[in-house]
């Protein structure tokens, strides 16, 4: 009898907790429906598209997040003469929107045209990060092989570019790729490999997560 009792109190108080961030968010959306009806800027309406979709995707509202995403990348596509390092960094942020909701085909979609454009473009910085997130895509969807291959390039033009701490990141991604591929000694190299790197950058959030890594690869 007590089980029961104490299973309904928990239950009503996320509800509870549901219910207050619904109605926070809401009174969120309707602040940034009502900015849209004032703006004429294409950047400014779709940096609030984006909004938009993130605020649904909090409530889990997905056919409301992807309407937004939508309407968001309409916006970006007339960017592309006008404003192309601004249409990809846009084209970039959607992409990250439909990973998380893990879409990965979109996702990719939108992270492979941003990196077209920024390679066009010379944007060397931004492509380790879009390079980057393709490497995960497609991590995430199992395919190790398109994955090593965009890895390899973000480590290759992280460090011509001088970025320690994208390049530890990008090794931490090659361990976690060979960890996978049940290759766990070359895990261990690369986690250590990356770990050099965030100890000189005194990132101690990434060392905690390599130590993390190479206790379960043994």
């Amino acid at each position: 009898m007590l089980k029961k009792k104490l299973y309904a109190i928990i239950t009503f108080l996320s509800f509870c907790v549901y219910s207050s961030n619904y109605a926070s968010q809401a009174e969120i959306q309707d602040s940034l429906k009502y900015q849209l009806t004032t703006q004429k800027n294409d950047t400014t309406k779709i940096k609030l598209y984006l909004q938009l979709a993130e605020s649904y995707y909090k409530i889990k509202q997905y056919d409301s997040v992807h309407v937004y995403y939508l309407k968001a990348t309409q916006f970006a596509e007339k960017l592309y003469e006008e404003e192309p390092k601004q249409a990809a960094r846009f084209h970039l942020k959607i992409g990250v929107s439909y990973y998380k909701t893990l879409d990965y085909e979109s996702s990719l979609s939108y992270f492979k045209k941003a990196l077209n454009l920024s390679n066009n473009h010379n944007d060397i910085r931004s492509t380790v990060i879009i390079s980057n997130n393709i490497g995960e895509v497609y991590f995430q969807k199992g395919d190790w092989e398109n994955s090593l291959s965009y890895v390899l390039k973000t480590i290759k033009t992280a460090q011509d570019v001088g970025d320690e701490r994208r390049e530890a990141l990008a090794i931490h991604n090659l361990g976690r790729l060979y960890l996978k591929m049940e290759q766990p000694k070359k895990a261990i190299s690369y986690f250590k490999e990356g770990l050099a790197i965030d100890n000189t950058t005194n990132d101690h959030k990434r060392v905690a997560i390599g130590y993390g890594y190479i206790a379960i690869s043994y």
